[in-house]
């Protein structure tokens, strides 16, 4: 081989090497932007909230900060809503305390007047339950004469109830 291709091939050995150099240091600022971002997240003082698959209502717990509560009579009943990760938690205990629903549900629908959650809630015997949560954009009168900004229409297992609520965030 004459110096010139001892040359050429020295100069593309350099080129391949300063490509791979190249690459592999991208991908590790990339690495280290993402390891940054999770720090960031972390050191913002908001706490990530991710809801364990429930086997039982003691696994439970209203996890995150709530957002709605609600109440309504006959029968005697009271909902908590609140932000758990990417679902929604409920504790709803209805027939004057006699039935309890937990779980977490999702976001289904939302427009200008209703929001519609919907989901798997487990009753007080632990046996999944469909739950759907309606809260419409409304003015609602609690028995106390109260007036509130939001009526709530609830169905789950065999219960089909209704009443007021209140944005708690």
């Amino acid at each position: 081989m004459s110096r010139k291709h001892v040359r050429n091939l020295t100069f593309g050995i350099i080129i391949v090497v300063t490509f791979f150099g190249i690459i592999f240091l991208w991908r590790f600022i990339q690495v280290t932007n993402q390891e940054l971002n999770s720090i960031i997240e972390v050191q913002s003082g908001q706490t990530i909230f991710e809801p364990i698959e429930l086997r039982s209502q003691e696994d439970f717990k209203l996890i995150g900060d709530q957002i709605y509560s609600a109440s309504g009579f006959e029968p005697g009943w009271a909902l908590k809503l609140s932000i758990a990760g990417n679902k929604f938690g409920v504790d709803l205990v209805s027939q004057y305390g006699e039935t309890k629903y937990v779980g977490y549900i999702d976001l289904s629908s939302q427009s200008a007047t209703t929001k519609i959650w919907e989901g798997k809630v487990l009753d007080i015997q632990d046996k999944i339950q469909n739950i759907q949560i309606q809260i419409l954009n409304k003015k609602c009168i609690e028995p106390s004469g109260d007036e509130v900004d939001y009526a709530v229409k609830v169905k789950v297992g065999n219960e089909d109830i209704s009443g007021c609520a209140k944005l708690t965030i």
